[in-house]
């Protein structure tokens, strides 16, 4: 009887982490990992609009010499 007891203890809890396991898997709450790669990702992106931004510049300055020589 106590063994039987122990064995359906064990299912439950197994039952417990499996249930809590898909909760989790189903709420989709990111890891460490995905964090850690849209951090990254968000860098990346981050530089490369600077990088637009200093080219937008240059060309508004370039445009702008361009309008002040015209007669």
């Amino acid at each position: 009887m106590l063994a039987l007891g122990a064995e359906n203890a064990a299912a439950l809890t197994r039952i417990g982490w499996d249930l809590a396991d898909l909760l989790l898997r189903n709420l989709r709450l990111a890891g460490r990992a995905d964090i850690t790669r849209l951090a990254r990702q968000l860098n990346r992106t981050e530089d490369k609009l600077e990088r637009v931004l200093q080219e937008l510049e240059q060309l508004r300055d370039e445009l702008a010499r361009e309008r002040a020589e015209a007669p």
